[in-house]
C-alpha cells in the first residue's frame, strides 16, 4: 500500500488508497469463493491442501518482487 502511495504521489493518495482497497477486497473475495468451491467438491481438507500448495508456488514470486 505504501508503494502505491509513493507511485501515485501526494495529490493522488485517495485514488491510490481506493485502488489498493478494491484490489485487496476483490482478492479476498476470489480466494474465499475458490476455497468454497473446492470444499464443496472435495471437502475442506482438500481445499486447504490445494490453497497451501498454491501459496507455496507463489513464494518465488514474492521473493523476486522483494
Amino acid at each position: 500500500m505504501l508503494d502505491s502511495f509513493v507511485a501515485a504521489g501526494p495529490s493522488r493518495n485517495s485514488t491510490a488508497s481506493a485502488t489498493w482497497n478494491i484490489g485487496f477486497d476483490a482478492g479476498t473475495g476470489v480466494g474465499a469463493l475458490s476455497v468454497g468451491m473446492i470444499a464443496v467438491q472435495g471437502g475442506f481438507s482438500i481445499a486447504f491442501v490445494v490453497i497451501a500448495v498454491l501459496s507455496l508456488l507463489t513464494l518465488p514470486l514474492a521473493r523476486q518482487a522483494r
